[in-house]
C-alpha cells in the first residue's frame, strides 16, 4: 500500500472495531491479505485516535457518505462507508473491509490516496465527506 502522506484521523469507536477485526483476520488467507497488513499497521502507528466530539467533519468514518475521483479515469465514485453485514453494492453501501473502505477509513477531504485494488492500484482524490448528522 502507499498512501501519500496524511495522518489518518478515527473515531474511537471506529478504530476499536477495526483493530478487532484486523486482528482476528491477520494469518487467514484472503485475497486482501497484504492490505489487511497495512491497515493494521497504519492503525497501530499511522493514526490519531479522536473522540466524536472532536472528529473532524471532512474525515471518513463508517457510515459516510463518500464522494471519490479515480485519478486516472476521471469517474466519480459515491457510496456510505458501512460495516460487512451492512454492505449492499446496489444500494451504494460498500463494507469498511472491502479494498476501497481500507483505502479511504480515516483520510481526509482533499486527500489523493493510492491503494491496491483488485484491478491495480488506483490514486483516489476524496472529494466529499458527510456524516450522518450533517
Amino acid at each position: 500500500m502507499q498512501k501519500i502522506k496524511k495522518k489518518l484521523v478515527l473515531l474511537q469507536e471506529d478504530y476499536n472495531l477495526l483493530k478487532g477485526y484486523v486482528r482476528s483476520l491477520l494469518g487467514t488467507p484472503t485475497p486482501d491479505q497484504q492490505n489487511i497488513a497495512d491497515l493494521e499497521k497504519e492503525l497501530m502507528s499511522g493514526s490519531m485516535v479522536v473522540a466524536k466530539q472532536d472528529f473532524p467533519a471532512d474525515a471518513v468514518c463508517l457510515n459516510s457518505d463518500v464522494t471519490v475521483e479515480d485519478k486516472k479515469s476521471g469517474k466519480q465514485i459515491q457510496f456510505k462507508l458501512v460495516l460487512p453485514s451492512q454492505a449492499n453494492l446496489k444500494a451504494g453501501k460498500i463494507s469498511v473491509f472491502a479494498p476501497i473502505g481500507m483505502a479511504l477509513i480515516g483520510y481526509r477531504k482533499g486527500s489523493l490516496v493510492k491503494w491496491q485494488m483488485p484491478g491495480g492500484e488506483k490514486e483516489l482524490l476524496i472529494l466529499n465527506v458527510l456524516h450522518p448528522a450533517q
